[in-house]
């Protein structure tokens, strides 16, 4: 009788742990399936977040070529709803011009792609049409307008570039470097400057060994014979022949028989490229300080005197006139810039 109860025993003890090894095996793999399809949901999820996170680079980067620079948040939406969070950094240490940073978020997931660019390689300039704007620096501002005016393609904004490391004056001449950039009514550091109601609204005015050398790459200080053109195309009166005629600035006023190319020019040119070019009556800039905002707007072009190399050729525009002015100045003093592409 207790070997039978024995039996029943042993019978039942391994029909326990049969049923034991069997849930275990069960529970097993039930955990190996769940954990497996956690795992996939995870990677799933966050394929989703870098998704959304690639979306937010590819964002900025068609922001940046609109001239925008500013970090933004948004919604990627496919087949399901992510989010993006993206920083535009600028002024990079590693030799590049800033980074793009984009946190892509989709339910707990989140990834992070960080871009760095250098703005030549991003802003598409061989495809440039003139007419677009013209974007050379948008975290600086350095944004224009530009305007195929016959077959010259102009900016419509006065210059803005300031170099990073300029001090400006609102007094006296530059020491040292011989190139001088004012912003009306300022003294102090580049990075300030751009902050100025002044520097938005005028840009910047540049003596004209900045000038010279201030437009951006593919762009020119345009020459009195530019300007010439310019003038020439927008001309509509009976004059136009002896309104604007040539001037051979390499002999200009080095003996009675070649006169000096000062004159005011035209009927009403100046009223029409007003409106084409959007002048900018900035003043100007001399050693004693700044001069008739709003009054008067003065231009440099690229030429110099012959018989005074210390002079060069320049355009003014005053508001109540109609016609323009080709004249001489000083080349330390202060005038605008309008860039012409090469």
């Amino acid at each position: 009788m207790n070997i039978k109860n024995n039996q029943k025993g042993v019978v039942l003890y391994m029909t326990v742990a049969m049923m034991s090894i069997l849930l275990s095996v069960i529970l097993g793999l039930s955990t190996s399936i769940i954990g497996g399809l956690q795992l996939i949901v995870m990677i799933e999820d966050s394929i989703k977040s870098f998704y959304a996170a690639d979306a937010g680079i590819e964002k900025a980067l068609y922001n940046i070529n609109s001239g925008n620079c500013v970090s933004f948040s948004g919604v990627f939406e496919n087949e399901y709803v992510g989010s993006y969070d993206v920083t535009i950094n600028y002024n990079d240490i590693n030799g590049y011009d800033g980074t793009i940073s984009s946190l892509g978020s989709y339910d707990q997931s989140r990834k992070k792609i960080i871009f760095p660019y250098i703005l030549p390689d991003i802003i598409p300039s061989l495809d440039f049409s003139c007419g677009d704007p013209l974007i050379v620096d948008c975290h600086s501002g350095e944004v224009y307008q530009t305007a195929l005016i016959g077959s010259q393609c102009w900016m419509t904004e006065n210059l803005k570039y300031i170099p990073e490391d300029a001090y400006l004056l609102d007094h006296g001449l530059p020491e040292g470097d011989i190139r001088g950039y004012y912003v009306y009514g300022y003294t102090g550091d580049s990075i300030e400057a751009r902050n100025q109601s002044n520097y938005s609204k005028y840009g910047v005015l540049y003596n004209w060994y900045a000038a010279i050398e201030s437009c951006p790459t593919g762009w020119h200080l345009p020459s009195d014979s530019e300007w010439l053109t310019l003038e020439r195309f927008v001309c509509n009166s009976s004059s136009c022949s002896t309104d604007f005629v040539d001037c051979d600035v390499t002999t200009a006023g080095s003996s009675p028989a070649y006169p000096d190319c000062d004159w005011q020019m035209g009927t009403n040119e100046g009223a029409t490229l007003k409106n084409l070019l959007n002048i900018k009556m900035a003043g100007y800039f001399e050693r004693w300080g700044f001069h008739d905002l709003d009054s008067i707007g003065y231009f440099w072009t690229s030429d110099s005197l012959a018989i005074i190399p210390s002079y060069a050729y320049s355009r003014w525009f005053r508001p109540s006139e109609n016609r323009e002015e080709r004249n001489e100045q000083y080349k330390f003093w202060g005038y605008s810039v309008r860039c012409v592409k090469d």
